[in-house]
């Protein structure tokens, strides 16, 4: 128009490809990596146990890349059928309790220990647990990748969805075994149950002529006021 050639329009920018469970598990690897060299920069610990986590931190990665793989292939085998634990002998040692500092059981225990894993890695787990549509399938076809998942949820204080929260455990009462009554004191009880004591009814009732305890056979006379009794039942 006006010799000036029609330009074409420029076609609109492509959308960004979806980030895969892979590359978010990828992403919260890094962030959690991060998160340990900063705390063992600010509280330096022995060469050999920065060495061990690191390498910990990278086998759990490639595993779940392994299983994720597997998974997208087909060739997971099916998961096991949990048969009942057998039970425990009773002469069996009791099981020593693990230090609190090696094993420690409370939520969150990540994010009290290291705050900058609140915002560092918490958002990229939450992002595979909440948003991911492949993470509930991979859980089904394989209960390692739910154990690592429920793991890292529970260092960082994620409350764990229906599909990968375990089922409660039915609790078992253990009988115990009844402690033996004491004989009872007889200075301590009242009128009736003094009498229901020494003379208890029958469950039909009183039998012959004999009338209930609540009744009693007649008031006695009126004893005199230095009358001393000479035990608590008179």
């Amino acid at each position: 128009m006006f010799g000036i050639p029609d330009t074409p329009n420029p076609k609109p920018p492509e959308p960004p490809p979806p980030i895969t469970l892979a590359e978010r598990f990828i992403s919260f690897a890094r962030g959690l990596l991060d998160v340990l060299v900063t705390a063992m920069r600010r509280n330096p610990m022995p060469q050999p146990i920065e060495i061990l986590l690191g390498r910990r931190i990278y086998r759990m990665r490639n595993r779940f890349q392994a299983l994720l793989a597997r998974f997208r292939a087909g060739t997971l085998p099916p998961p096991r059928v949990r048969r009942p634990a057998a039970p425990r002998r009773a002469d069996a040692p009791p099981r020593p309790a693990w230090p609190a500092e090696l094993a420690p059981r409370h939520l969150a225990e990540m994010l009290r220990r290291i705050p900058e894993a609140g915002w560092t890695c918490r958002c990229f787990l939450a992002d595979i647990v909440h948003n991911d549509p492949e993470a509930p399938a991979l859980v089904a076809a394989s209960p390692h990748a739910g154990r690592l998942l429920r793991t890292f949820c529970r260092m960082l204080g994620i409350k764990l969805p229906p599909w990968l929260a375990l089922p409660r455990r039915k609790r078992v009462y253990k009988p115990r075994p009844r402690k033996p009554r004491k004989p009872r004191d007889a200075s301590k009880l009242g009128r009736i149950a003094y009498a229901n004591l020494i003379a208890p009814e029958c469950r039909d009732g009183p039998s012959g002529t004999r009338p209930p305890n609540r009744i009693g056979y007649a008031r006695g006379p009126r004893l005199p006021r230095d009358y001393r009794p000479h035990s608590k039942n008179e």
